[in-house]
C-alpha cells in the first residue's frame, strides 16, 4: 500500500511524501500533482500535530486543518497522528 501525501501550508509552502507500508518515505520539498491525500494547514498546527500537542480531530473541528482525499485514504492516514 502506497499513498502520496501533499502538505500545503497557508503561506504557500508545500512538501510531499509517500506513505508506504505504514512508513513515511522521503519528505520532499515542493508540490506534487495527483496526491492521494492533501493536508492544508498552517505551520503552527502542523508542528502541534507532529509533536502530538494537538490531536487531528481537534485540529479539524477547530478548522485549523483541511483534508482532501477519499474517505478510505483519510481513515488510514489518521492512524499516523
Amino acid at each position: 500500500l502506497a499513498k502520496t501525501v501533499l502538505i500545503e501550508l497557508k503561506d504557500g509552502t508545500k512538501w510531499h511524501f509517500t506513505l508506504k507500508d505504514q512508513r513515511v518515505e522521503r519528505l520532499e520539498d515542493g508540490g506534487v500533482a495527483g496526491a492521494d491525500i492533501t493536508i492544508i494547514t498552517d505551520a503552527e498546527t502542523l508542528r502541534a500535530l507532529i509533536l502530538r500537542e494537538m490531536g487531528p480531530f481537534k485540529a479539524y473541528a477547530l478548522g485549523k486543518v483541511r483534508l482532501r482525499g477519499s474517505l478510505e485514504d483519510l481513515a488510514r492516514f489518521r492512524k499516523f497522528f
